[in-house]
């Protein structure tokens, strides 16, 4: 994790040529954000003029922005912006617009607005970092959850060579609504489930590599039928839960994979999300883990969810919700 050295004092320090090989590095896991304020203090530190004695940026004239300018010329164009969120783009980078090189500032702002990808700053996004547009997870989580989904090591270093992984927000309860999950996830194929519940910092999710069925498309309201599949189980060996501590955690996680493939997945007509028996399921705003064998246990820590199996359901209230399509393609 190279984040504690680029957060750390001695790296205003560091040397421009080794600082620059850095930047180079496609293969560099760490938030671009992180990486812009890194080498922003860096530049201030390096700035005759500016430094400790003058590292108020409201204090500072046209020479002093113009001087980080000049010392920050040759990295800019090292930036990965389109890694950077809007938000975090008007707060942290917008300040700084003045050292930023018109066209490059004209570029991302319509890739903001408009979606296009920037002709200019054309790096490719780094190697194990994997931009998802969450507000649950941070993308570090995300390269685990991918490494999980291929049965990986969850600190596997991931390389050019390695299948990219793409996911498309289908559903946010906090913008979508509450009860229309399911129809969200519906006929979208292998989709990501994340959660956040109250009152804890603590992340849930399970992954479904064969989506739910569309009830409402395969209902014939001649004969009031619903296919056999529906109110059924899915068969699958893939899917899995999961939890982190919080969205920082990247040691104590726990993945919990499907025991018994036959109940992997039930395709129920209601509104919620269940994986297993209950294993892990949303209803009606609620989610309720248990344990019922078709799963391993989500909480093996916890002697008292082992020992009461599926009669005891530990239940939690929910903050937000997210669904994401996950879509692969080939690097090579």
């Amino acid at each position: 994790d190279p984040q504690p050295f680029f957060t750390s004092k001695n790296f205003s320090s560091l040397n421009k040529d080794i600082l620059y090989g850095l930047l180079e590095r496609d293969d560099l896991q760490i938030e671009e954000i992180v990486v812009w304020d890194s080498l922003i203090k860096w530049g201030i530190e390096q700035t005759p003029g500016l430094g400790i004695r003058n590292s108020d940026r409201s204090k500072w004239n046209d020479r002093d922005f113009e001087a980080l300018k000049e010392t920050l010329n040759q990295f800019i164009p090292l930036i990965r912006f389109v890694e950077i969120s809007s938000t975090e783009y008007f707060d942290k980078v917008r300040p700084y617009k003045a050292i930023i090189p018109n066209n490059i500032c004209e570029e991302i702002e319509e890739y903001y607005f408009k979606g296009t990808l920037p002709k200019t700053a054309t790096l490719p996004p780094r190697t194990g970092f994997q931009k998802i547009e969450s507000i649950i997870i941070k993308p570090k989580l995300t390269r685990i959850i991918i490494n999980w989904i291929e049965r990986k090591d969850s600190n596997y270093n991931r390389n050019k060579k390695d299948v990219v992984f793409n996911f498309n927000l289908i559903y946010r309860r906090s913008r979508d609504g509450k009860n229309i999950i399911r129809k969200r996830c519906a006929g979208k194929g292998a989709v990501l489930i994340l959660i956040k519940v109250k009152y804890s910092e603590k992340i849930f999710g399970g992954y479904n590599p064969i989506g739910w069925d569309d009830a409402d498309k395969k209902y014939n309201r001649k004969n009031f039928h619903y296919p056999k599949q529906i109110n059924q189980y899915l068969s699958t060996t893939e899917s899995f839960i999961f939890s982190f501590e919080n969205n920082e955690d990247i040691k104590n996680m726990e993945i919990s994979r499907v025991v018994n493939s036959s109940y992997a997945i039930f395709n129920h007509l209601g509104n919620g999300i269940n994986f297993g028996g209950g294993d892990l399921a949303l209803e009606n705003g609620r989610l309720s883990l248990s344990y019922t064998g078709y799963y391993e246990c989500l909480n093996r820590n916890n002697d008292e969810f082992l020992m009461n199996s599926n009669y005891y359901r530990d239940q939690y209230e929910v903050e937000e919700i997210e669904a994401f399509r996950v879509v692969t393609h080939s690097n090579l």
